[in-house]
């Protein structure tokens, strides 16, 4: 056991885990070996299987708050929070000077209970000061609930206990006016974070449609023959736009900056090659027929970088599909209260004609649902020249 541990705190995590079967394999009655089992499958990847140690562990001692705060942080990191939130109000009740619990709890009920969830943030960076992830929840929280000082002073906070909380800077920038992108590690650590119930998130909970919708308005209009288009997928995420488009793929690449992400979109088999990069920047040593850009340009305000890398990418007379969240009457882009970016369709259309891109089609869509509400887009297909 001693031998697991150790291995364990090194980040050896198999061997670690080889020592606790070997462990429980000795003496099945050592609940500390199935937490910590629990504990390194999680760390590996395996939450599910994780999770299962764990309760395991509970069921010999269910008293014991440190295996319910184990158990709920597996079940957020597998999206699954109202049982997250459970299992740390679980802990709580047990442990009341929990900062940690009180954090974690805040976090999985942010986005149905800010209230509750600043309370929560609060206790925690009372009990811990120095918590840049709590500070940052608090923020959050505040936000939500347009308490605009409390949230910037939250920020700051986190900034001063950690000079790389790209997050809490993110969202500091953004209630003090409107910043041109987020910082790439910002979005490398949402995506990695969320990419193991991305799928079922996009498509069971938030009803995701755009890379369908984008595909049938490239048929519509661009009528490419089967296996015909040498296709650039920019933000591939997990591959969701790879299945739209493969049959019209005669050879599909996709980039994406979250290398969890493309892990995921790998055991789909749909790529020809996926490059881990950030969109603005990015080159490739080949022209692409069609370039696709599904529900990925919301995370960029100013599109002139984005769409300089996309020109680069096209052939004389490629296809360029995507997605943009609208404004209202507004014109440019501004920073949604969900730290996205929602941009004019005119002002589009200004920077697209500066690419000298010929428009083919515009469509009103709903991209995907937030909570009860339809988030309101456009799909959009240029040409090039």
């Amino acid at each position: 056991m001693n031998q697991g541990v150790a291995l364990h705190q090194a980040g050896k995590l198999g061997d670690a885990e080889k020592l606790y079967r070997r462990v429980l394999n000795l003496d099945d009655g050592l609940v500390d070996a199935h937490h910590l089992l629990g504990l390194a499958l999680h760390q590996q990847g395996r939450s599910r299987d994780g999770i299962k140690a764990i309760e395991r562990a509970i069921a010999k001692a269910p008293q014991s708050p440190i295996y319910h705060l184990s158990r709920g942080a597996a079940l957020a990191s597998l999206g699954l929070l109202d049982e997250a939130a459970g299992a740390f109000r679980r802990t709580i009740s047990a442990r009341p000077d929990d900062a940690l619990a009180f954090r974690n709890l805040a976090t999985a009920i942010l986005g149905g209970e800010s209230e509750g969830a600043l309370a929560a943030s609060r206790r925690s960076t009372i009990l811990d000061r120095q918590d840049p992830v709590a500070w940052t929840a608090r923020a959050h929280a505040a936000q939500k609930l347009d308490r605009t000082a409390e949230a910037a002073a939250a920020c700051r906070r986190a900034i001063e206990r950690d000079p790389h909380a790209d997050e809490a800077r993110f969202l500091l920038a953004g209630l003090e006016g409107v910043p041109d992108r987020p910082p790439a590690g910002y979005v490398r650590d949402l995506f990695d974070k969320f990419a193991p119930h991305f799928d079922r998130d996009l498509i069971g909970r938030l009803d995701y449609k755009t890379p369908e919708a984008l595909a049938a308005l490239i048929s519509r209009h661009l009528a490419p023959a089967p296996k015909s288009l040498t296709i650039l997928d920019l933000g591939c995420g997990t591959g969701l736009a790879g299945i739209a488009l493969k049959p019209i793929a005669k050879r599909l690449t996709g980039l994406d900056l979250s290398p969890a992400m493309l892990a995921q979109a790998k055991r789909r088999g749909l790529y020809a090659e996926l490059i881990e990069g950030d969109l603005v920047g990015a080159t490739f040593p080949q022209s692409f027929s069609l370039v696709v850009a599904a529900d990925v340009l919301n995370y960029l305000g100013d599109l002139a970088p984005a769409f300089a890398t996309i020109d680069a990418a096209m052939a004389d007379g490629a296809g360029l599909a995507f997605s943009i969240e609208t404004l209202g009457a507004e014109n440019g882009y501004r920073l949604t209260s969900d730290l996205r970016y929602a941009h004019a369709p005119d002002h589009v259309r200004a920077l697209a004609a500066e690419r000298k891109w010929t428009e083919i089609a515009a469509e009103p869509a709903i991209l995907r649902r937030q909570g009860d509400t339809p988030v309101d887009g456009v799909l959009f297909l240029f040409r090039k020249g």
